[in-house]
């Protein structure tokens, strides 16, 4: 479904392969080669609402609000103390499991406000019949906030099962909030094939690994799927990383405050990334060696996820009447970013010029991954407020002709040189023609250059302030800057020489991590005199100290508890920052 004057999706995730970054030996669940030894599971029944009110309450959101909603929390309390069934084998080996099930879902996840597994343990999740899983889910996935939400799975149950060999230490806290209900735009397994998929993304869509995404890699490895969850109501955009002056690194996700507009911190803490979901190049020849010229018919990614949020800026512009600026959001990812995940910080352009050209890539109807293209000028139209906003038609290309929809809220848009020049708020376009809306109508995407520095918000809440930190207290600042990978912790390489804007790998230590009273410092930069700059989580100063040698201890114990930001300077400037939990 279409609107006037958003685009947002709420969230369907596809069910995923296996999750191959745990670091356990843990390969399969227990439910699936030991089924007889361990019996029948405890059945956990969540009544929901029925598909007509969740589908009645989802066309009043996307009228009033441009939302198009896709599931709904379930809420039950409970823990694998109350609920489950717990069994020792033999060996030693703890299993714990629990089916939720929810009547008439299309797909079922589960919400977890507070999960720990100790090291070694490790989580899947599984069908009814038995027939996929996904999994180990391990330690890796601990964090601070302790929530977790599992990928949803086809079908109107789930079973958890938790396994903790003899010789792991740690109790395990796996506290269940609920189930997510998902009734509509719903994928079954990527291994199924397209007509099974149950309402994939409009037949024009153009899959980003298709031809017209060859010399577009890095910029697709920046976009990611946001998952959101408001209250009862769990929905979709997408988003970017994107770079910052100071190539930090800081895993900032540029979308459209739409897409959130009143969102809780405490649901912030479930708000889910997804990164790499898009189908593979296919291996045409079957040499082994992926090929641009064929687009894959199948296919599917990890389950490469973060689940946690910190909400940094927005433009405030929300009304009831749409909204009165740029629409943008701009949130941080809480947890750390594994390399594998190939995370590209993209680069920008607030200049305010137009592009002849260029693409946008998004998460159409919460599909793989697909890319649009544009060979018309981008034109500076008031959408909200004047010249707010860009506006680009969509052009035929070899493989199709793509458009955007639902779920492609918060994308970006991209000049002729592969910098965001906007993100996407509202459009028309679609693969079908239907009164306005059709392949050629247009889209609109909020201003880079409106995002920084003329919203109808706070000082502090201008994009300028975070992608610029530097240079945001004198005039306008820098204003284009290129993407980069990330290259070693902390540290990004950029398309320029990369030792001219940061510090080499691992210049410096954290240890311990986390501390209390004291930020301890281990230096292995060649400069004998360092500057030390603390951020809160808004990015705010909260100390600087001048130090010299290798080491430095730095008293702290003012400061709250809490995530911080240490970035290390020397004497020629260059930098590197890294994360400190103070306790």
């Amino acid at each position: 479904m279409k609107q006037v004057y958003f685009i947002f999706s709420a969230f369907l995730f596809s069910v995923l392969s296996i999750n191959a970054q745990a670091q356990n030996q843990i390969e399969r669940p227990l439910g699936f080669t030991n089924a007889s030894e361990l019996g029948a599971s405890e059945i956990l029944t969540m009544s929901g609402t029925s598909y007509e009110e969740l589908m009645a309450h989802a066309d009043e959101l996307e009228a009033s609000k441009g939302q198009t909603i896709q599931g709904r929390v379930i809420f039950h309390d409970t823990n694998a103390s109350q609920s489950g069934t717990w069994t020792t084998l033999n060996d030693g080996t703890k299993v714990w499991r629990l089916t939720l099930s929810s009547p008439e879902a299309m797909s079922v996840c589960a919400y977890f406000d507070g999960f720990y597994l100790p090291e070694g343990s490790a989580l899947f999740i599984y069908n009814a019949d038995r027939t996929y899983f996904e999994g180990p889910i391990g330690s890796e996935e601990n964090n601070n906030h302790m929530r977790y939400m599992t990928n949803d799975i086809w079908g109107e149950s789930i079973t958890l099962e938790y396994i903790q060999p003899a010789d792991v230490v740690g109790e395990p806290v796996l506290d269940v909030m609920g189930a997510g209900h998902f009734f509509q735009y719903v994928y079954p397994p990527a291994e199924l094939a397209d007509a099974q998929r149950g309402g994939a993304s409009g037949g024009c869509q153009v899959d980003v690994n298709c031809p017209e995404g060859e010399f577009w890699t890095a910029q697709r490895d920046g976009v990611v799927r946001l998952r959101i969850t408001d209250g009862n109501d769990i929905g979709l955009c997408s988003g970017s990383l994107v770079n910052t002056t100071a190539f930090d690194c800081r895993q900032y996700v540029l979308s459209a405050m739409h897409c959130a507009p009143t969102v809780s911190d405490a649901d912030m803490a479930f708000l889910q990334f997804r990164f790499n979901y898009e189908r593979p190049m296919e291996d045409a020849n079957d040499d082994g060696v992926p090929e641009w010229e064929e687009c894959s018919v199948l296919g599917g990614s990890s389950a490469r996820n973060r689940t946690g949020a910190i909400r940094l800026a927005d433009s405030n512009d929300d009304s009831p009447n749409g909204f009165e600026g740029s629409d943008f959001l701009l949130l941080e990812v809480e947890d750390d970013i594994p390399d594998n995940y190939r995370p590209f910080f993209a680069g920008w352009d607030a200049t305010n010029t137009t592009s002849p050209s260029g693409k946008g890539i998004h998460h159409p109807s919460g599909d793989y991954k697909k890319i649009s293209e544009y060979t018309q000028p981008a034109q500076s139209i008031w959408w909200g407020a004047p010249g707010s906003h860009w506006e680009v038609r969509w052009s035929a290309t070899e493989t199709d002709h793509g458009t955007t929809e639902g779920g492609s809220s918060g994308s970006p848009l991209y000049n002729e040189a592969k910098r965001i020049i906007g993100t996407l708020s509202s459009g028309f376009s679609d693969c079908v023609q239907s009164g306005q809306f059709g392949p050629n109508a247009p889209d609109q995407y909020g201003k880079m250059s409106y995002h920084w520095n003329n919203n109808p918000n706070s000082s502090d809440q201008k994009l300028k302030e975070w992608l610029d930190p530097e240079g945001s207290s004198s005039g306008q600042g820098i204003q284009i800057i290129d993407g980069a990978y990330r290259n070693g912790e902390g540290s990004c390489d950029p398309a320029l020489n990369t030792e001219e804007f940061t510090l080499g790998y691992e210049a410096f230590y954290i240890a311990p991590n986390p501390s209390s009273d004291f930020l301890n410092l281990r230096i292995k930069s060649s400069s004998l005199l360092h500057t030390v700059t603390v951020f809160d989580q808004t990015g705010k100063m909260v100390a600087m100290e001048q130090i010299s040698g290798p080491v430095a201890s730095i008293q702290l114990s003012e400061l709250p508890s809490g995530i911080y930001y240490v970035t290390l300077q020397d004497a020629n400037g260059l930098t590197q920052t890294k994360k400190w939990s103070k306790i």
